[in-house]
């Protein structure tokens, strides 16, 4: 609220009305500075409390959207190594084909032979040594999910999971070429892996798609958290620099009656020989 200055002020009052006023003024410009208008339960109980309880629920979803930022760099990495292990059980299959094939020499058989053994232990070395903070990313079950998610504050019912434990993972650990005489079982062989690894790579499609999806809806939670706040503790800028104005006005000219008051006194004292 703006005080007015009489024209019948005391001296006193005047000085009182120029603290008062100045406390306003840097209130104000804190009110400005900061952009909120309630800080403290003075300022507004109810609305101070509820900005509070709106700060919570920002930073509740601001906390799931970074644990869905960092499921996201889990599934690059399980993206990453099933590639590869795709492209390795693609480059058996043909190998597999290129062996068993009537104008194959002997010499370049020993040849795929070492190739299809190499990739073998690529594929299962990658299987078994895909980890991301601790986890086997291509190794995970339903009573241990890969990515686990309580998406919703107020509720510990709604989650978010990411499992590929109905599918079948890949596993070369058996596989023994040299076993194979006819070219039909190998490639069916391999064709079951390259069929888990393709199966991996779609439902890991899915997952990325539900998981931007949730990250998206969590973004826009925590943002209509915080402008809610906003609206709630938020100063009128324009308002608040109208009134803080009027109120510099005020103070400047409270501040010349002070002065001309001094002044009056002054004289008088000096013509009393004071």
């Amino acid at each position: 609220m703006i005080n007015s200055i009489s024209g019948g002020s005391t001296f006193a009052g005047i000085s009182a009305f120029v603290s008062n006023n100045h406390r306003a003024i840097l209130g104000q410009m804190t009110n400005i500075a900061s952009g909120l208008a309630v800080m403290r339960p003075a300022d507004g109980a109810a609305d101070y409390f509820m900005g509070r309880k709106l700060d919570v629920q920002a930073r509740a979803f601001d906390a799931i959207r970074r644990q869905l930022q960092e499921a996201s760099a889990l599934l690059d990495v399980a993206e990453g190594s099933m590639t590869e292990i795709f492209s390795d059980l693609t480059g058996m299959r043909d190998l597999v084909r290129r062996y068993f094939d009537s104008n194959t020499q002997e010499s370049e058989r020993n040849f795929i032979t070492l190739r299809i053994n190499e990739l073998q232990s690529l594929v299962q070395h990658t299987v078994e040594n895909t980890v991301y903070n601790g986890r086997h990313l291509l190794k995970d079950s339903s009573q241990n999910p890969l990515v686990e998610i309580a998406i919703n504050p107020n509720s510990r019912d709604n989650i978010f999971t990411i499992t590929f434990s109905d599918i079948h993972e890949v596993n070369m650990s058996n596989f023994d070429f040299s076993s194979f005489k006819y070219g039909e079982d190998a490639l069916d062989a391999v064709n079951e892996q390259l069929s888990r690894a393709a199966k991996f790579l779609g439902r890991l499609s899915g997952s990325r798609t539900g998981l931007n999806a949730q990250r998206n809806l969590s973004e826009l939670a925590r943002n209509n958290s915080l402008d809610q706040r906003q609206n709630v503790l938020g100063t009128n800028d324009a308002q608040e620099i109208f009134t803080m104005t009027r109120r510099q006005i005020q103070q400047q000219a409270a501040m010349s009656m002070l002065s001309q008051g001094n002044a009056m006194r002054t004289s008088v004292l000096s013509l009393l020989n004071f």
